[in-house]
C-alpha cells in the first residue's frame, strides 16, 4: 500500500499520519484534524501527569518479571508480594492458556483487567465451616475461619507528613466464590508487613469498604482520603482484623466453594489536591 507519511508537529506533540489519498497540504487545512490532535495531546499529557503523581509503581499489574504459571505467584508481578503466609495470585495476559492464570478467563473465573495487562487475586476470607451430627441433626460448626491473603508493595516515595492523599483500588468478586464480604481495605505503614501467620493481619486500614462487595461482572471502586503522618512507605491491601459481614454467593457451577475471592486492579495513591482535578 502506498501513501503519504507525515509527522505533524505541535508543542511537545507529534502526530503520525498515513493516508493513501491525503497530501500534507490537505491535512494541514483540516481544522478538525488539528482539534483532534490537540485533544489527543492533552489526553496523553494527562495520563503522564497521573502516572507521575501515583505513588504505586506497578498500579495495574502490567509489569511482570515473568508470566505466572500457576497459583500463588504474586511475586511475578513487579514490586508486589505477600504480606503474610497466605499466597496471593497473579494473572496476566501473557500467561499460557494451560496455566489457567490468564486474562480474562482463569482458574478463579473470568474478568477483563480494569486497566493494563494484569491483576492480582486474593482469598480474603475462607469459611471453613464443617458439618457434624448432634443426635438426629446435622449442624454446621465453625472451623479456623481466619485464613486471609494480602498483597503489598513499596510506594515510589514516602508520603509527606500532614498532606492529604486520595486512595483508590478496584476489586471484583470472582465467579468461583461462594462467599462475599465487606471490609476490604488498604493499610499504609512505615515498615513492610511480613506476618509469619496466614491469619488476618491486625491493623487499622486508612481506607476501607463498609459494603459487602458482590459484583462479579464489573469492577467496584474502593476509595477514600487520609492525612499522612510522613512515615508511610508501604501499602497493603486485604481484609484486616477479621470478617464483619459475610454473605453466601454460591455460583451456578460451584455448589460448595467457601472462599470470598477477589480480583484487585487499578491501585492509586495520589495527593488529594491533584486527584480532585479529575
Amino acid at each position: 500500500m502506498e501513501g503519504t507519511i507525515f509527522f505533524l508537529s505541535q508543542p511537545n506533540f507529534y502526530t503520525f499520519v498515513f493516508n493513501p489519498s491525503l497530501t500534507k497540504k490537505q491535512i494541514m487545512k483540516k481544522p478538525l484534524f488539528l482539534k483532534l490532535s490537540s485533544i489527543a495531546c492533552l489526553s496523553i499529557i494527562s495520563v503522564f501527569q497521573i502516572n507521575a503523581q501515583n505513588s504505586i509503581g506497578n498500579s495495574n499489574f502490567s509489569d511482570a518479571a515473568k508470566a505466572p504459571r500457576s497459583i500463588s505467584q504474586i511475586d511475578c508481578s513487579t514490586g508486589w508480594s505477600n504480606a503474610n503466609e497466605g499466597t496471593a495470585d497473579f494473572y496476566h495476559k501473557n500467561a499460557k492458556k494451560c496455566s489457567k492464570m490468564g486474562i480474562p478467563s482463569n482458574t478463579a473465573g473470568s474478568q477483563e483487567a480494569f486497566s493494563g495487562d494484569g491483576y492480582a487475586g486474593i482469598i480474603a476470607f475462607f469459611d471453613d465451616e464443617a458439618l457434624r451430627s448432634e443426635g438426629n441433626k446435622i449442624v454446621y460448626s465453625n472451623g479456623y475461619n481466619q485464613y486471609s491473603e494480602y498483597i503489598t508493595t513499596q510506594l515510589s516515595s514516602p508520603l509527606q507528613a500532614g498532606k492529604k492523599y486520595a486512595v483508590k483500588f478496584r476489586v471484583s468478586l470472582a465467579e468461583n466464590s461462594g462467599r462475599a464480604i465487606n471490609g476490604l481495605g488498604s493499610y499504609f505503614s512505615k515498615e513492610m508487613i511480613a506476618s509469619k501467620s496466614n491469619s488476618f493481619i491486625k491493623a487499622t486500614p486508612q481506607v476501607k469498604s463498609s459494603q459487602v462487595i458482590k459484583a462479579i461482572d464489573k469492577w467496584t471502586e474502593i476509595s477514600g482520603n487520609f492525612t499522612a503522618t510522613g512515615e508511610e512507605q508501604y501499602i497493603t491491601i486485604g481484609l484486616f482484623n477479621g470478617v464483619d459481614k459475610v454473605e453466601r454467593a454460591v455460583p451456578i457451577h460451584v455448589t460448595n466453594n467457601k472462599r470470598a475471592y477477589y480480583y484487585i486492579d487499578g491501585v492509586e495513591v495520589m495527593p488529594s489536591d491533584f486527584a480532585d482535578r479529575d
